[in-house]
């Protein structure tokens, strides 16, 4: 089901910084990142949807690269 919601300037900031932290922990620092693949997908599209495309892009691109490298 679909929605529409209003998020306030504030709580953007908060969502942006909650999804670089986990994304950097997953992605960077976790070693098993293909255990939180929903997860960084969802963020991922998440900033995407916020209007951050080159920030979720950069976070996509690691991703695969680290997919590559460790899978």
């Amino acid at each position: 089901m679909a929605k529409t919601i209003t998020i306030s300037e504030s709580l953007e900031r908060d969502i942006v910084n909650f999804c670089e932290d986990e994304l950097n922990y997953h992605i960077n620092e976790s070693r098993c990142a293909d255990a939180y693949d929903t997860e960084i997908r969802t963020q991922i599209k998440l900033l995407k949807l916020l209007g951050y495309e080159q920030m979720a892009e950069g976070y996509l691109n690691d991703y695969e690269a680290w997919r590559k490298e460790n899978l």
